[in-house]
């Protein structure tokens, strides 16, 4: 993605704009005040801090470890630790200025069978929006019929947000930009 700030997009704003897209999923009430209503029953932001939380954590180890150079400072493993366990980590993850910035495209680079260089571009406004990628089925038989091998997925927005993360034993806030797709 690109490094460019032009197209802030606040957050607040975003959940009520999209209120009744499915993606979203923010409930809706007559009583409730709706700026109130989008924090207390939709799952976006918490999915999104859910997801943001283990690569934030991974950076501030990988920098913790090559400040110290100590290998205590060992980065944290999310490999089949159910996400409901972050539990109150992801409190701790707060977006400045409560806006993500949308990029038009992402571009990934790769190396091909015949080691050669390889570039995907992914623009969810254009045909070029579907992404297949390998599943993870740790903990499933893999002779079961219901395990897929492949997750298939459309991309809705490329995104980065400047995210601040004042979890435990932080002593800088400073924000560390994270690259994510909405799919």
């Amino acid at each position: 993605m690109g490094k460019s700030q032009k197209y802030p997009v606040h957050m607040p704003t975003f959940l009520q704009k999209n209120e009744g897209d499915p993606a979203i999923k923010v409930g809706s009430s007559d009583f409730l005040d709706l700026y109130l209503l989008m924090f207390l029953l939709q799952n976006f932001l918490p999915k999104l801090r859910e997801h943001l939380l283990p690569q934030i954590q991974m950076a501030h180890c990988q920098e913790a470890k090559s400040y110290c150079g100590h290998p205590s400072a060992e980065a944290p493993s999310n490999s089949g630790t159910p996400p409901s366990a972050y539990g109150n980590a992801c409190n701790f993850v707060f977006f400045k200025k409560d806006c993500v910035y949308q990029h038009k495209l992402s571009r990934f680079h790769f190396t091909t069978y015949d080691v050669r260089r390889g570039t995907d571009i992914i623009n969810p406004r254009t045909s070029r929006r579907d992404v297949m990628l390998l599943a993870h089925n740790e903990g499933r038989s893999a002779d079961s019929s219901s395990s897929h091998h492949f997750l298939y997925v459309r991309v809705l927005g490329a995104y980065h947000a400047n995210v601040i993360y004042t979890g435990l034993g932080m002593r800088d806030y400073e924000a560390r930009r994270l690259d994510f797709l909405w799919v």
